[in-house]
């Protein structure tokens, strides 16, 4: 971890790992996505996990099975999936992804 990725410690996530795991949500719908933003809306650090998924997105780096900044990446990441993934994304960082199909 570098020195600008600290932030990470402080995360509501380093608590219980296995909760973000996104096999223990609801299988599809609202119920999965709220079940998502409720497991990251009170981290401490979520504009930083935000913006560093967004950087990781953006280089081609794509989450896969893991709630993170507020949403679900499926394990297989249909691209209805990732939509409704990078919109919540976007709305945390505040513009749209570039290249997020990279």
């Amino acid at each position: 971890m570098t020195d600008d990725q600290v932030w990470r410690l402080k995360g509501a996530c380093i608590e219980d790992m296995d909760a973000y795991d996104s096999q223990q949500l609801p299988r599809h719908g609202r119920k999965r996505a709220e079940k998502a933003w409720r497991l990251c809306a009170d981290c401490p650090v979520l504009r930083d996990c935000a913006e560093q998924t967004a950087r990781d997105i953006e280089s081609g780096r794509i989450p896969v099975g893991v709630v993170v900044a507020g949403a679900a990446y499926h394990d297989n990441a249909s691209n209805g999936r990732r939509t409704d993934a990078y919109r919540t994304l976007e709305f945390l960082i505040g513009r749209p992804l570039s290249n997020p199909a990279a």
